[in-house]
């Protein structure tokens, strides 16, 4: 199914600062993975997941029909390597969606706040991506994923917030 479930997690961490959480688990698998367009990420405790699955999938897929022209158009005018930097990534579904339709030249640098996020996106990019790729994250707030943005050069820059 495109569904997994049956994990359950304890927040063991009394302050609840997330930074310094510690997850707990119970029973089941020690991630939930979901099927988003015909790519399958995987989620860890700490790490957002969208809540209106379909919505979420219907953004992701429309997105990824926009990005194929636009990397075809960049292609044609620059002939230069695509580089996309992503903010707010999570565990990097729409980073890793719209790289995955870039083609080989294509790399990505995905930044979160969140250290949780790590794992999570390396799994997820090594599934997407294979052995060999071509995305990288970087724990970072979202000011200093901005700086980064103006001092290096990224053809692609994906924000995607929490709301």
């Amino acid at each position: 199914g495109r569904h997994a479930s049956g994990s359950r997690f304890i927040f063991s961490n009394k302050e609840f600062r997330c930074d310094d959480a510690q997850w707990v688990l119970l029973r089941g698998p020690p991630a939930v993975s979901e099927r988003i367009t015909e790519l399958t990420f995987s989620f860890g405790p700490g790490v957002f997941r969208q809540p209106n699955l379909d919505m979420f999938e219907t953004l992701v897929q429309q997105a990824k029909t926009m990005f194929k022209s636009c990397v075809l158009e960049h292609r044609l005018r620059r002939r230069a390597q695509l580089r996309i930097l992503e903010l707010y990534s999570g565990a990097g579904v729409l980073g890793l969606s719209l790289v995955s339709v870039a083609g080989a030249g294509a790399t990505l640098l995905s930044t979160d706040s969140s250290p949780h996020c790590a794992v999570p996106f390396t799994r997820n990019a090594a599934a997407v991506l294979g052995s060999k790729s071509r995305a990288s994250f970087r724990t970072m707030d979202a000011s200093e994923a901005i700086a980064l943005a103006e001092t290096e050069h990224f053809s692609v820059v994906v924000v995607d917030p929490p709301r």
